[in-house]
C-alpha cells in the first residue's frame, strides 16, 4: 500500500520526528530533489524520513569540504550529490 504525499506531508513529518535535523530551506531541496529524480527515473523514491536523515547532511560548503578534506566544492560534486540552498553558503549532500 503506497500514499503519495505533498511538500506539507513531508515537512510536518520532519517537524513531528527529527524537527532539528534540516532547516525549512534544506527540506524544500530535498522535496524537489526526491520529485526531480522521480520524474526523471520514473522510479518511485519510498519516504523514509529517518533513512534521508542518515543519509543527508545539511551544512555550509566549507564545513562539507573540511569534512572529507577537499579543495573545491567542484571536486565534493564530484564525488557525491551536492544539493545548493539558494541565497545561503548552505549545500545539503549525500553521505559517503
Amino acid at each position: 500500500m503506497k500514499k503519495s504525499i505533498n511538500f506539507y506531508d513531508f515537512r510536518n513529518e520532519f517537524l513531528n520526528i527529527r524537527p532539528d535535523n534540516f532547516s525549512f530551506e534544506a527540506l524544500q531541496v530535498l522535496w524537489q530533489y526526491f520529485e526531480d529524480y522521480e520524474s526523471e527515473t520514473n522510479i518511485e523514491v519510498v519516504f523514509d524520513p529517518i533513512g534521508i536523515c542518515i543519509d543527508f547532511t545539511e551544512c555550509t560548503i566549507f564545513e562539507a569540504l573540511q569534512n572529507y578534506n577537499l579543495e573545491s566544492i567542484e571536486q565534493f560534486q564530484n564525488e557525491t550529490i551536492v544539493l545548493p540552498i539558494p541565497n545561503t553558503n548552505k549545500i545539503v549532500y549525500l553521505d559517503y
